[in-house]
């Protein structure tokens, strides 16, 4: 997304799970999900810039989801990072990796042509421009 507020979220969350005492691998890749989960949200906003109402709704989603996996986090490791051993930064990484790549697919939704879809819903907005 192109708003200065979320990067800084996007980024302040990266140095906040991922800090001095990380395993490079999974932390870099929630910082590379991080960067697709924002291009998918930048794609959504492009394709439905015309439905304010659906643009208002997802990006306040967004922060909702965003609120949601940091209160899951903190629910997941209560205690201070010494007690959970050398592996914390990494099993708390890879939590926050699997939470992103379900997120990225939820969002994809929206990109993607659902068509053969039962139940209609706001991906079949006719202010979607694909």
């Amino acid at each position: 997304m192109k708003n200065p507020a979320f990067q800084v979220i996007l980024w302040s969350i990266f140095l906040s799970a991922c800090g001095s005492d990380t395993s490079v691998s999974e932390c870099e890749r929630f910082d590379v999900l991080a960067i697709e989960m924002d291009q998918t949200l930048d794609e959504i906003l492009e394709q439905y810039r015309a439905d304010f109402l659906f643009i208002r709704r997802i990006r306040a989603s967004q922060v909702d989801w965003i609120n949601y996996r940091n209160s899951h986090i903190l629910s997941l490791y209560t205690g201070n990072e010494d007690s959970y051993g050398d592996n914390y930064a990494e099993c708390r990484c890879r939590e926050l990796n699997k939470m992103a790549e379900a997120r990225i697919e939820q969002l994809s939704h929206w990109l993607n042509d659902n068509s053969d879809l039962e139940c209609v819903d706001s991906s079949h907005s006719p202010s979607r421009q694909p």
